[in-house]
């Protein structure tokens, strides 16, 4: 009965806070930047100013000085005060941030470290761009593009058209907390939500379609977008571009906001895994209308994914399959890849998103694709405690945590009104499924019981394409060897993969009470024995224990 009366009032208690923040976030007046003098423009990622961020990237960097969640450009709304009123300021975020990850932290409260551009400095701001690292110390941002919304162009950064500058590359270190130009060109096309990955152990860095927008540069149509279908590829130890078509299995198409994933496997560099979300036609033009809804293409399903054969540099185009259920199409999500350690597979996990119809209708769920069996599982997780911020944000795999950071509420437009999160921070556990409130060190990712049951991976069959053939040899020979690398599950472990953190933590705790009522009755049976011996005076009868509290 308490229980229950507790749960009402919970219950009351959070719906009371509810309406009071909705009441509050009505009349909370949002400005840009231009309403507030420069002098006064000192928010920024501060707890007490934090409210949004998206269409930014993140990256993780780790050497033997550092070991830190990067991220840099985006769209910002920044909570101040102007003339003593509680305003909200619709900025471009001019910062670089940086998450110490040494430690651990509360998602509620943590410190974020940053280093602000200054304008006149040429550094660009971008949105829906691509941050390449070296693994350790640096990154680098290109592509993207020069945003354009009511108020957010009253920045200090905001560029008019005419002044875009050409495709360039800049890199940000850790080490030195600066910005340096590393290669500009006019002939290159600065694209917008092209997808992007780095091989920090092969120095290369890859930048793939994308659409080249009115915002990308000073030259493009206005209204309209096109598709690209090239795949940039950089050096970050030469500082050297290349630019090549790199046409998918359906020649005609360009592909954007999608994840671009290395797959380290077999004796070469590896596959580069394409999970499109968007394409278009290459010659026809995607309308892009300012301050309306966002350019959107055909919706790419996840029934295949292509694979892209570093060292042949050709495609594999592989199917996947489902259990009872399949992820919806989507645009706007993010993605990881990591290596279960309990059944070797490389498990890519996708979160959030929007749909491309229904006015971009949240895609508020977390899939896993097992590889190589393809088969793709849903996470089963409470609904109450899923975030809205689904739209742009980034992920980061750190050991079995995922790091979320970022988004927006999904809609066809981005909305002023969109009331704040200051918990900039999510942090989902992949290995035992569920939201977590603080950051931990030193995990190990194993592949959740939800995945292997689903996916069967104790089968031996579940080690190549579930009801689908293999797309190409070489992706097959590639996985072999992988395999033949990885020692094989533990004979005897349960189906599930073995036992949670929990049953791990109740055996261990199991197993100390029973050593210590081993050592008790030990104990007593030495002195029993020692009392028959030499019997003392008021000792009991031969064959009772002593004392009244039993044993």
């Amino acid at each position: 009965m308490v229980d229950t009366l507790a749960a009402v009032v919970v219950a009351l208690i959070a719906l009371f806070e509810s309406s009071t923040a909705q009441s509050a976030s009505s009349v909370i007046r949002r400005v840009g930047p231009s309403a507030i003098p420069l002098e006064q423009q000192t928010y920024g990622f501060q707890k007490e100013a934090r409210c949004r961020i998206f269409s930014h990237q993140s990256a993780v960097l780790k050497n033997k000085d550092h070991h830190a969640l990067v991220f840099d450009g985006g769209i910002a709304k920044f909570k101040t005060r102007l003339n003593s009123e509680q305003v909200e300021v619709l900025d471009l975020n001019g910062f670089t941030g940086w998450i110490d990850l040494s430690k651990p932290f509360i998602v509620s409260d943590f410190p974020i470290e940053t280093h602000k551009r200054i304008a006149s400095d040429g550094v660009p701001v971008l949105s829906r761009f691509g941050l390449w690292d070296d693994g350790q110390d640096c990154v680098f941002v290109n592509g993207g593009h020069f945003f354009d919304a009511d108020k957010w162009n009253s920045s200090r950064y905001f560029l008019p058209k005419e002044n875009l500058p050409p495709y360039n590359i800049w890199r940000f270190c850790l080490s030195t907390r600066s910005w340096t130009k590393v290669y500009e060109d006019t002939q290159t096309n600065r694209t917008l939500g092209g997808s992007f990955v780095s091989i920090p152990g092969q120095d290369t860095n890859y930048y793939l379609g994308g659409l080249r927008s009115p915002r990308s540069a000073k030259e493009t149509p206005l209204n309209v977008s096109y598709p690209s279908p090239n795949m940039l590829v950089f050096n970050h130890k030469t500082n050297s571009l290349t630019s090549e078509k790199y046409y998918s299995p359906s020649e005609n198409y360009g592909y954007w906001h999608g994840q671009l994933i290395h797959l380290p496997i077999g004796t070469g560099k590896g596959f580069l895994i394409s999970l499109s979300a968007e394409r278009g036609l290459l010659n026809n033009p995607i309308v892009d209308l300012p301050y309306t809804s966002d350019e959107t293409g055909e919706e790419v399903l996840f029934t295949n994914v292509l694979l892209w054969d570093i060292d042949r540099r050709t495609w594999a185009n592989q199917s996947t399959s489902f259990i009872n259920e399949k992820p919806e199409a989507r645009t706007r999500f993010c993605s990881v890849l990591v290596r279960g350690q309990n059944y070797n597979t490389w498990d890519l996990w996708i979160f959030g998103g929007q749909r491309l119809i229904d006015g971009g209708l949240p895609t508020d769920d977390l899939w896993v694709l097992s590889m190589p069996s393809f088969v793709w599982s849903r996470i089963s997780v409470p609904q109450s405690g899923f975030p809205v911020t689904t739209r742009s944000p980034t992920c980061n795999a750190v050991g079995q945590q995922l790091l979320i950071f970022g988004g927006y509420p999904p809609g066809a437009v981005v909305l002023e009104n969109a009331t704040c999160d200051s918990e900039y921070l999510k942090i989902f556990d992949m290995s035992d499924p569920g939201w977590k409130s603080s950051y931990k060190i030193n995990t190990v990712y194993n592949t959740p019981d939800q995945v292997v049951q689903r996916v069967e991976l104790g089968s031996a069959e579940r080690r190549r394409p579930y009801q689908n053939p293999w797309s190409s040899t070489r992706l097959q020979e590639a996985f072999d060897y992988d395999l033949s690398l990885r020692k094989p599950p533990t004979k005897g472990t349960s189906k599930s993969g073995g036992l949670s953190a929990g049953a791990k933590a109740g055996v261990a705790v199991g197993a100390v009470i029973f050593g210590v009522l081993v050592a008790a009755v030990i104990a007593l049976v030495i002195r029993r024995r020692r009392q028959n011996r030499q019997p003392q005076p008021g000792a009991a009868p031969p064959g009772q224990w002593r004392g009244d509290h039993g044993f």
